[in-house]
């Protein structure tokens, strides 16, 4: 009879324990998907505000770029004129705007190339981001320059050293980097 009774406990205690270990396993598999539920509403919550807050900036953005884009295009602007306006009123140091003509994809920076200090010229040739351009009209005003106003002294047969001399003489000055005086005196150093 004791054996029994001892039987009996053993088999109500591997029950209960079977119970506990079966308890457990339930329990903690549900909080594993609980978790990985939140972790996935997080995850999509954070990828939402991400995605308001970039339209956000990118919405700003534009509209500065419409702001000059609409005094460029009342301005009658060269291209020249152009960058340099755009370039006079960006303060911020660490990025660049670039004005790019569409035909040839390429232009100029408000910002020299890494390693320069007056070389400003762009190229989206090899990229294919502006191959189709009808989506420029979707996002506001392009700057619209007229290709009679762009002069390029490659193109018209100008780019002997006296013009780059001089060219790099007068952009100097019209930043400000340079007095007229300190222009003359550099007359023959500068490098295109």
């Amino acid at each position: 009879m004791q054996s029994m009774r001892k039987f009996l406990i053993v088999i109500v205690n591997v029950v209960i324990i079977a119970a506990i270990l079966s308890f457990v396993v339930l329990y903690s598999g549900y909080e594993s998907e609980d978790y990985y539920r939140r972790q996935i509403e997080y995850f999509e919550n954070t990828t939402v505000t991400m995605e308001n807050v970039t339209e956000n900036y990118l919405e700003g953005e534009q509209r500065v770029c419409d702001v000059w884009a609409q005094y460029i295009n009342s301005s009658n602007m060269t291209i020249d004129e152009a960058i340099e306006y755009i370039r006079s009123s960006h303060v911020l140091e660490n990025t660049s705007a670039h004005l790019v003509l569409l035909d040839t994809l390429t232009g100029l920076s408000t910002r020299p190339k890494v390693g320069t200090a007056d070389e400003y010229d762009i190229s989206y040739q090899s990229m294919d981001l502006l191959k189709n351009t009808d989506w420029i009209d979707e996002i506001g005003k392009s700057i619209n320059i007229p290709e009679a106003r762009v002069l390029s002294p490659e193109v018209i047969g100008l780019s002997d050293d006296a013009l780059i001399q001089v060219r790099q003489a007068v952009y100097s000055v019209g930043r400000g980097d340079m007095t007229i005086d300190e222009a003359v005196a550099a007359y023959g150093t500068f490098t295109q």
